[in-house]
């Protein structure tokens, strides 16, 4: 990639990046305590005149002498900041912080940050570090309180990319095969797929098995028995959830 990316072309190298560190460009704002001279006791001693005060609580403080105070300061802080021009806005009299744009012409070979440390170095990572989807299905819900499950399943997050993860009751005999091929409904004559009102409602789960390998098996119950089940991830260095 001669250009690094200066040129759109295939894309045939991969770029370091990393937007979790970010700098920021602060704006100062007017400085109105600066500009504003605020007699803070005065404002206190105004507001205590007929005032009612104890080291618990004041009554009957003076009110006006409160509203006096702040429309003089509301005054003087309006015309300092008219004196700042018609273009100033919010930001400009609070202060702002933006992220700073770091627009560059090529994709920079490294990341403009300098090693202070290097910890442990992994060829995989290791277990407490992988996310993972941990599956549990139950008889039933009475089993699922006692933490007795028939099938535990568990793999890295990863893994189910791209996946799917099926839940089926296969029957344990031919006998169980004839049997729920019964049920099933007929082909229609004209060669128009089978419709799913037409499956008997008492039929949980048709045994078909969809391509891939068999993550888990187990005993299951009848067939008409409800399987509870649960779906957990676990977090690098977190606790389950």
């Amino acid at each position: 990639m001669p250009s690094r990316g200066a040129v759109h072309r295939t894309p045939n190298t991969w770029v370091p990046l990393d937007a979790s560190f970010k700098q920021f460009d602060v704006t100062l704002g007017a400085d109105l305590a600066g500009a504003i001279a605020l007699n803070a006791q005065g404002v206190l001693d105004g507001a205590r005149v007929g005032a009612i005060c104890t080291p618990d609580q004041a009554q009957s403080v003076n009110a006006a002498n409160l509203q006096a105070s702040y429309d003089a300061f509301k005054s003087q802080a309006a015309g300092y900041l008219a004196g700042l021009g018609s273009e100033l806005t919010v930001a400009g009299a609070l202060g702002s912080r933006r992220i700073g744009v770091l627009d560059h012409s090529v994709f920079l070979g490294t990341l403009p940050y300098k090693t202070v440390a290097v910890g442990s170095k992994f060829a995989a990572f290791p277990e407490p570090l992988r996310w993972k989807l941990r599956y549990l299905i139950y008889a039933n819900e009475a089993e699922r309180g006692n933490g007795n499950a028939v099938v535990s399943y568990v793999a890295s997050l990863p893994a189910h990319s791209g996946k799917r993860l099926t839940l089926s009751f296969a029957p344990a005999t031919a006998a169980d095969q004839q049997t729920l091929d019964s049920y099933l409904p007929a082909p229609h004559a004209d060669g128009s797929p089978v419709l799913p009102a037409e499956f008997p409602p008492d039929l949980p789960s048709i045994p078909r098995r969809a391509p891939g390998a068999i993550a888990a098996t187990s005993s299951s119950p009848a067939n008409t028995t409800r399987s509870p089940w649960t779906a957990r991830a676990w977090a690098p260095r977190i606790s389950t959830r």
